[in-house]
């Protein structure tokens, strides 16, 4: 968490071309040639968080500055105020999307698969913001408790 977040702390304010920084990856064996899980972590814009983020099998949920969840993936988007991030040392927070990807195409239970990536996302964006000093943890609890939103 360190490195990533030294990174992102590192990128320019906007430059049009924020890179995302990888966390942690897990594989089944090296045969596999790619993560069969990945967490990652980058700057994004507004606009990307704010979106409606739908499709089949998604779910929204109250956490941070929103989330969403599929059986492959989920996402927490965070407002980080910290004197480590350029631009977001004052009133206007970095908005930082953190990444839980499960590349192994979950079968059965797409609920579950949905929280099991939703705690991913939360626990690594929590010590994301713990590590750039994000002002109130960056409106993120310590424990996730799990609100679905209503779809729309």
């Amino acid at each position: 968490m360190r490195d990533a977040a030294g990174k992102l702390a590192a990128e320019p304010v906007d430059d049009g071309a924020w890179r995302e920084q990888r966390v942690c990856s897990v594989q089944k064996g090296p045969e596999a040639g790619i993560a069969d899980l990945t967490v990652t972590a980058e700057r994004v814009r507004p606009a990307v968080a704010d979106a409606s983020h739908t499709g089949p099998g998604t779910a929204r949920y109250a956490l941070g500055r929103g989330a969403w969840a599929d059986a492959d993936k989920a996402v927490v988007y965070v407002d980080c105020i910290s004197p480590k991030l350029p631009g977001a040392d004052g009133a206007t927070p970095a908005v930082l999307a953190v990444r839980a990807w499960n590349r192994t195409f979950p079968q059965g239970d797409a609920a579950k698969y949905r929280e099991a990536n939703l705690a991913l996302a939360h626990a690594a964006s929590v010590a994301l913001a713990k590590e750039l000093g994000c002002r109130d943890n960056g409106g993120l609890p310590d424990k996730l408790t799990v609100r679905e939103l209503p779809a729309g």
